[in-house]
């Protein structure tokens, strides 16, 4: 049984990297009439000639935009000297609206902001390259979106609290393919795996593996039809070589991938086995039957 690890972009809204943006010197930029827009969403200049524009400084950040009542409210740019800086519509002193932040690790959001959290729809993008475009409350993903990683892998699909949960398809980057239920960033609960070698499963999952009920189909035609435990066949299933009725095939119990407890094998000779097995021999009472017409009927051991 193959698997395929997961890998999302899970952090939270703003999570601490390696990258480190420049610091600003607020003193500096409080004596400039310009300021140099690090997005587009709008036109700085133009803005600089409301007659509502004015400047605040905080403790350890400057406000240039536009002021109703010494509170920031419309377009505006919020800039820290830790290099953060937000560009975007405020309303009642808060991110309220569509807008821009330029976050100290690197990473970069654009899209709609309520009470200063991410809500509705925005794109983030992590200083390491990675995306995420969709639908956000409070400062999480949740919701319909796209991520995208650096190594060629890629989600589409339900999100909740920040976590893939829902519905959604996995792409890697070897060509597997996940199209099913998740939980918690793990496959969980029905879905199909569709391998890059050829080989698919589909069934049901538990916390990434295979788990319950569920058909595999191996490229080379050999299939099981059964109960799966930790990825594993486990419990009761039908195993066949290939296709081809008189193929060689088991139906039976199994433990850990392996014949166990009671089943039939049958093999494409004509040859067959009914009875008992332990970790994958004729182990215990059973009887054979082959294909001359001779038959035994006893106990087996690791037969």
């Amino acid at each position: 049984m193959r698997s395929s690890k997961t890998g999302f972009g899970t952090g939270t809204f703003e999570e601490d990297n390696q990258v480190t943006l420049e610091s600003r010197n607020l003193d500096t930029e409080m004596e400039e009439d310009n300021y140099e827009m690090v997005s587009h969403l709008f036109d700085f200049k133009t803005l600089m000639e409301n007659t509502d524009f004015g400047i605040k400084r905080y403790k350890n950040s400057l406000y240039k935009g536009i002021l109703n009542e010494k509170k920031r409210e419309g377009l505006g740019v919020l800039v820290y000297e830790s290099g953060r800086v937000y560009e975007g519509e405020w309303s009642n002193e808060k991110r309220n609206g569509r807008g821009f932040e330029l976050y100290t690790n690197g990473s970069k959001y654009i899209g709609q902001f309520v009470n200063n959290k991410a809500q509705g729809k925005g794109v983030y993008t992590w200083s390491n390259g990675e995306i995420y475009d969709g639908e956000w409350v409070n400062g999480k993903k949740q919701g319909f979106g796209i991520w995208k990683g650096i190594q060629g892998d890629s989600y589409i699909g339900e999100w909740k609290n920040g976590r893939v949960e829902g519905y959604g398809v996995h792409q890697w980057k070897n060509g597997d393919r996940y199209e099913g239920e998740w939980v918690n960033c793990l496959k969980h609960g029905q879905g199909t795996d569709i391998f890059a070698n050829g080989d698919v499963y589909t069934g049901q999952y538990r916390y990434g593996k295979p788990s319950g009920f569920g058909q595999y189909k191996w490229k080379n035609g050999a299939t099981y039809v059964g109960y799966f435990v930790e990825g594993l066949k486990h419990g009761t299933g039908k195993w066949k070589k290939d296709t081809r009725p008189n193929c060689n095939q088991y139906d039976g119990g199994f433990h850990n991938d392996m014949k166990h407890g009671n089943g039939a094998f049958q093999w494409e000779s004509g040859n067959a086995y009914k009875g008992d097995y332990k970790y994958d021999m004729r182990d215990g009472y059973g009887e054979m039957f082959w294909n001359d017409g001779s038959i035994y009927k006893g106990n087996w051991a690791k037969g």
